[in-house]
């Protein structure tokens, strides 16, 4: 006596297979998709630390020739020539040395001068650079926004050194 039995998967396996692909595939893609925000993130952070590691260099520069007033320039490890505050903080790239604030000018030319190989920057937004400078109203923070990226920028204060970073 023969039986007939037929091999396969009943339709509610099937159904539960899919079912629990469509949660994996739920939960995945959405990460998937914000790699580039990630990805943008991570190098605004790179930049940042550059420039942070400039300003220290700097600093370190100006204390080892004296910390005080009197000394207004620090060449950097490049060979540039960085105006300082009173403070011994990175202000400009002029033989003159600071005055105690920043201009857009400044802002872009420090950017520059602090990062080896730094990305492209301008003073007013443009679409064909990657960053754009922006002074504070106290005229003692430069802020460095990301182009093409949304909230992605960091701010250097003069009064103190600091770098903050702003990521969303």
């Amino acid at each position: 006596m023969y039986r007939n039995t037929i091999k396969g998967f009943s339709l509610i396996e099937l159904i539960t297979v899919i079912i629990i692909a469509g949660i994996i595939a739920a939960i995945a893609i959405p990460k998937f998709f914000d790699l580039s925000g990630n990805a943008e993130s991570a190098k605004l952070q790179t930049i940042a630390n550059s420039f942070a590691t400039g300003v220290s260099l700097v600093h370190s520069s100006w204390l080892s020739e004296g910390g005080d007033s009197s000394v207004n320039t620090v060449t950097s490890e490049s060979g540039q020539t960085i105006g300082v505050s009173d403070e011994g903080w990175p202000e400009n790239t002029q033989d003159t040395g600071g005055d105690g604030g920043f201009t857009v000018t400044e802002c872009v030319n420090l950017f520059s001068g602090l990062i080896k190989n730094p990305p492209s920057i301008a003073a007013t937004p443009n679409i064909s650079k990657e960053f754009t400078a922006s002074v504070g109203e106290d005229f003692i923070t430069c802020t460095f926004t990301m182009n093409n990226t949304s909230g992605r920028s960091f701010s250097y204060d003069l009064s103190n050194g600091a770098i903050s970073v702003t990521i969303p």
